[in-house]
């Protein structure tokens, strides 16, 4: 922990950074380089319709392992499609990351998880 800011660790909380980003799935533009006054002709291939929504949380304790839980969601542009993420999915995956909700291990060798 850095100085000064050791209150999460004095409490043994988690620290949870969270983000979220979108990317376009179109196709690179297409350059080249030509005679002056001929101008050239590419072709691209690809749609250019869609697009990938990503959100993710970095969760961290002092003397504990680090954690990454992540969602992702492709929209292609159909009819009735949602465009993202929405905040039910925000919410599954503050549930995901939650300490008290990951599976635990027992001496039988399943997982279980309390409710």
């Amino acid at each position: 922990m850095a100085a000064g800011k050791s209150a999460a660790a004095a409490r043994g909380a988690w620290l949870v950074f969270g983000d979220e980003a979108g990317q376009p799935m179109r196709p690179p533009r297409a350059r080249t380089w030509g005679r002056l006054g001929c101008t050239p002709v590419v072709r691209v291939r690809g749609r250019g319709a869609g697009r990938v929504s990503m959100a993710g949380l970095s969760c961290y304790k002092a003397g504990q392992r680090s954690r990454m839980f992540y969602s992702f969601h492709v929209y292609r542009g159909r009819k009735g499609e949602k465009k993202g993420l929405t905040w039910q999915d925000y919410r599954d995956l503050l549930i995901r990351a939650h300490p008290a909700r990951r599976p635990r291990s027992c001496s039988c060798g399943t997982t279980s998880v309390p409710t």
